[in-house]
């Protein structure tokens, strides 16, 4: 046991300066920066200081992100392009070749019965659900 007797309370108790009140605690929580001004919703704002408060919040954001993308570049010039094509040519090369296989099976259905008669238009080889699936 220690040979002081010091009472044990919490940091709050204690008057730490570090410490903020119950209240202000929450508020960032409850009210978060980029969607309330002064503890008032975004949408809930009059029609001009909204488009303001939208305005200033798309310009913070943009900003934001000019700031990481010159800070990469200056790491690494290619890292940028790097980032592009894999999150977005590869992807919407992905979506591509799927909308592309999709639209282009009924382009398909006109060579398929001119090569195989048998099977796509008079279904003697073929079932007639099967080729329509």
């Amino acid at each position: 046991m220690s040979q002081y007797n010091v009472p044990q309370m919490s940091r709050f108790e204690q008057g730490d300066p570090y410490m903020s009140t119950a209240n202000e605690l929450l508020h960032d929580d409850l009210f978060p920066e980029d969607a309330y001004a002064d503890e008032v919703y975004w949408a809930d704002l009059p029609r001009r200081e909204r488009i303001t408060w939208v305005n200033n919040q798309s310009n913070r954001e943009a900003a934001r992100e000019l700031k990481v993308l010159a800070a990469e570049f200056r790491r690494d010039p290619l890292q940028p392009f790097r980032d592009y094509f894999s999150k977005y040519v590869i992807v919407g090369l992905g979506l591509f070749v799927e909308g592309y296989t999709l639209f282009s099976v009924g382009n398909i259905d006109s060579l398929f019965e001119a090569v195989w008669p048998q099977c796509w238009k008079t279904f003697q080889v073929c079932n007639a659900k099967c080729v329509a699936s």
